[in-house]
């Protein structure tokens, strides 16, 4: 399902208008150009790229309102758009990458660890993210034990991402939920792999680590 406060326009997005007067009904299904725009006749030009779904279907709604002022008028997304994505990174599959507003980083990360089993050794801890001129840090398994969404967007158009190959481990074993190695970040202490591999059992004596 599209979360109208998450989804970001963009062009090649689809949109069905309905409008309803006194003495017509008006259907529209049309395109946001590559300017970003949506032009509906008669109405006028609407630029939405950027803007969520949801302010996007209000800033229709009034603009069609403004010239049918009389009317009852519906917007829905009736077509989502594809774009490509740039991965990069020391491995065979890197390259471009199709991809739409729904998808998330982890998306890519799976695509990439399916089509090749050596790929395993990417780091999912390490993946750098660039977008507008900026680069974001992204920690996949951040993402995966505490579900936080800010380590893993949703992807947008003219997306960067560079993947690293897993260098340094951290071994961890005993008293914790989930024992293993884990890719160990700059500046973590003994508390953050506690954390990260489930955190202590029930049983454990935390003064004899």
């Amino acid at each position: 399902l599209v979360n109208e406060e998450d989804y970001i326009l963009g062009p090649g997005d689809g949109i069905y208008i309905n409008i309803v007067t006194s003495n017509k009904i008006i259907n529209l299904n049309l395109s946001i150009s590559p300017t970003g725009v949506l032009l509906i006749p008669v109405v006028g030009v609407i630029d939405l790229d950027g803007l969520t779904l949801k302010n996007g279907i209000l800033k229709i709604k009034n603009k069609c309102l403004d010239k049918y002022n009389d009317s009852n008028v519906s917007v829905t997304l009736s077509s989502i758009r594809e774009f490509k994505i740039k991965v990069i990174g020391n491995f065979n599959e890197s390259g471009f990458y199709i991809s739409n507003p729904m998808n998330r980083i982890s998306d890519i990360f799976n695509q990439i660890l399916l089509e090749n089993s050596k790929n395993s050794k990417l780091n999912k801890r390490d993946i750098i993210l660039k977008r507008d001129d900026n680069d974001y840090h992204i920690d996949l398994m951040q993402f995966y034990l505490f579900g936080d969404d800010v380590q893993n967007p949703f992807l947008r158009t003219g997306d960067i991402l560079y993947l690293n190959p897993t260098n340094e481990y951290v071994s961890i074993s005993g008293g914790i939920q989930s024992p293993g190695n884990y890719p160990y970040l700059n500046g973590e202490t003994i508390s953050d792999i506690i954390l990260l591999s489930g955190g202590f059992r029930f049983n454990a004596d935390s003064d004899e680590i």
